[in-house]
């Protein structure tokens, strides 16, 4: 008889020790409250860390000479290849605009095979140069290429850069919009810029395909660009769904 009350004794104290383990799981006033409160503490620690992330970025973009133009990345183009003298000395933008872009066709066909390393037809910067009302990113990485200019090209969210010498130019270039760093930090600058963007690794497009990236890589992009690896639910994103939501952003 005593041993049976010793068995259940114990039985009793392991049902209380496993009730104790899991309470906290119960919907509870206290615990609703609890989850609640965590609830908002990780929103609001999640707002103050993009809060500081745009703060970061917004350091990147002081010390700027906006190129007032149309075709804004041409003129950013015409500025780090002939000065700032120059540019603030045109007379005649339509003309001056024309016959530089006819000038700058002789040095495309000449140099066929480094548009070809880059994986870019000579047609394609051609057709840009003579027909295109505003040149893309991409020929305005080539022209700078082809004339062995350094430079860091950033957006909200990405940067292209191409550095052969000491002196690097620095662009931002939002909503179709240039404006060149003149300040005296580049390097501080540069830090900056990579460490809120991702890289382009490719001029003719901005991310890679899915089975290029590791998780790791992924989840840097993630940081950089404030994407939830989480869902709702807490489960982690499988690395499709981060990939499509990737590119939905962009």
């Amino acid at each position: 008889m005593n041993i049976l009350k010793i068995i259940k004794r114990k039985q009793n104290l392991m049902y209380i020790k496993m009730l104790d383990r899991i309470e906290k799981y119960f919907i509870t006033n206290n615990n609703i409250i609890d989850w609640t409160n965590n609830i908002i503490e990780n929103y609001e620690r999640k707002v103050i860390k993009k809060e500081e992330k745009e703060k970061e970025k917004e350091k990147c973009i002081t010390n700027y000479f906006t190129i007032d133009k149309n075709d804004s990345l041409f003129w950013t183009f015409f500025y780090i290849f002939n000065g700032e003298f120059e540019y603030m000395s045109i007379h005649n933008e339509f003309s001056t605009e024309k016959l530089m872009k006819i000038d700058l066709l002789e040095k495309i066909r000449k140099n066929k095979d480094i548009l070809k390393k880059y994986k870019v037809k000579s047609n394609y910067i051609e057709d840009q140069l003579l027909n295109s009302n505003t040149i893309d990113v991409t020929t305005f990485c080539i022209l700078c290429i082809l004339n062995n200019i350094s430079f860091i090209l950033h957006n909200k969210y990405f940067y292209w850069s191409h550095i052969c010498n000491e002196e690097i130019f620095i662009i931002n270039n939002i909503k179709k919009k240039c404006k060149i760093f003149t300040g005296n930090d580049t390097n501080n600058e540069i830090e900056c810029i990579k460490k809120n963007r991702i890289e382009v690794s490719n001029i003719n497009k901005l991310i890679k395909s899915m089975s290029s990236y590791k998780m790791a890589e992924l989840k840097d992009i993630c940081e950089k660009l404030n994407i939830n690896m989480f869902k709702n639910t807490g489960k982690k994103k499988k690395k499709q769904e981060i990939y499509q939501e990737l590119c939905e952003l962009i």
